[in-house]
């Protein structure tokens, strides 16, 4: 079965919810799409602080910078969830040039 793997950038309130909502629902969207969802990266300025929160595994790669997930040659999809203007539209825009799906709550 194929896997998409996802890198999530914020991980505030929306952030978490959206990597919750992931692992609760890792069988239903597999039957659906016909592959696994794989949650590989995370961005965040407190990113180790809320990766234990959240209680990720250490193969999840972790950043302060959510620029390093536009180029993650991992990745299949980066959702932004940051706040403000700049940072984000700079994520989705070198996301998209990277080649990488992308999801945006702006």
């Amino acid at each position: 079965m194929r896997t998409i793997r996802v890198g999530v950038a914020g991980l505030g309130v929306v952030g978490r919810e959206t990597i919750r909502l992931l692992a609760a629902n890792r069988e239903k969207f597999s039957r659906r799409l016909g592959a696994s969802i794989e949650l590989a990266a995370v961005a965040d300025r407190q990113v180790e602080r809320e990766a234990k929160a959240l209680g990720l595994a250490r193969s999840v790669f972790r950043a302060r910078d959510p620029q390093k997930l536009a180029g993650h040659p991992d990745l299949d999809v980066v959702i932004e969830l940051l706040g403000g203007l700049e940072a984000p539209r700079k994520l989705v825009l070198g996301a998209l040039a990277a080649g990488r799906h992308v999801v945006t709550a702006n």
